[in-house]
């Protein structure tokens, strides 16, 4: 029983220790996507924002700040939405170039989610054209 208990300890350190070290790969993912100096934003399938980072918070369209929870179809025009639409049912990448959004130009890349996401969403990038 002592042998078994003693195994059981080494597990459980084992797996606290590989917790500890995922934890902080996702924190430090997260902190990297946030200071990505060009906007960032995360569609589900159902077309709903779920993530934008800082610069994508300072993005405005048509007056209207970008806000997680909303529709994509709130802030970017059928083109660009159709596009997402795309990239998410077929699993392929596609990218616009000096497309203009409230009269800035921008290279838009979208790309679809992967591993156990795919299918399930995408990520619209903005960059300066």
């Amino acid at each position: 029983m002592k042998r078994i208990n003693e195994n059981l300890e080494s597990i459980v350190k084992e797996r606290t220790a590989t917790l500890k070290i995922q934890n902080r790969a996702l924190e430090l993912s997260r902190a990297i996507l946030e200071d990505i100096p060009w906007p960032v934003i995360g569609i589900s399938n159902e077309m709903i924002i779920v993530l934008i980072n800082i610069s994508a918070q300072s993005l405005s369209f048509d007056n209207k700040k970008i806000e997680v929870g909303k529709r994509i179809s709130n802030y970017f025009p059928s083109e660009i939405v159709d596009r997402i639409n795309f990239v998410i049912t077929n699993n392929r990448a596609d990218e616009l170039w000096a497309y203009k959004l409230s009269e800035i130009l921008f290279n838009v890349a979208i790309a679809p989610s992967s591993g156990s996401f795919r299918g399930k969403g995408a990520v619209m990038t903005l960059t300066p054209a």
